[in-house]
């Protein structure tokens, strides 16, 4: 489920830049040089409109995070929680939601959603660092990225090759 929470968030974050670009760019069209770009009352709406599916997008991201954590809290309550190297994928989505709610919070001058930045990004700073040192434990203890044989050498020179 975090698979999809980055990508959707860093759309909602392209979708506010896009937005804006649109709005800002009507100076020009009024200066004669119109081209493809739209009209003022255009812009207006097409900025109205990627903000909307901007905080679609956003609340789609909460709600998943919010069942990712439920599933957490559910296995760590039934003691079956055993960390994994793809739990990595975890820290890029809680950053780029940060990174977009920075975005709101900034569009809309909200304190609220300053804050939820805030947390959101001290929470991507703290699961980098837990994931960061379950790997050094894992690597150390010979865990992970460890090949016990390898096939590939053990098929062109007919014998078995074994890590020490």
């Amino acid at each position: 489920m975090a698979f999809f929470v980055g990508p959707l968030t860093i759309s909602a974050a392209a979708l506010l830049f896009l937005g804006e670009a649109v709005e800002n760019n009507v100076d020009v069209a009024r200066a004669g040089d119109r081209g493809s770009l739209p009209t003022p009352e255009a812009a207006q709406a097409i900025r109205v409109t990627c903000i909307l599916f901007g905080l679609v997008l956003v609340g789609m991201d909460v709600i998943s995070l919010f069942v990712a954590f439920m599933a957490v809290v559910f296995w760590l309550s039934r003691e079956e929680l055993q960390w994994n190297p793809t739990w990595n994928g975890v820290v890029f989505p809680v950053a780029t939601l940060a990174i977009t709610t920075a975005q709101f919070s900034d569009l809309f001058h909200s304190r609220f959603l300053g804050g939820f930045t805030c947390i959101l990004a001290a929470l991507s700073s703290v699961l980098l660092v837990v994931h960061f040192l379950f790997t050094i434990v894992y690597v150390s203890r010979g865990k992970l990225l460890v090949v016990r044989e390898d096939r590939r050498l053990s098929a062109r020179f007919g014998q078995s090759l074994k890590s020490h």
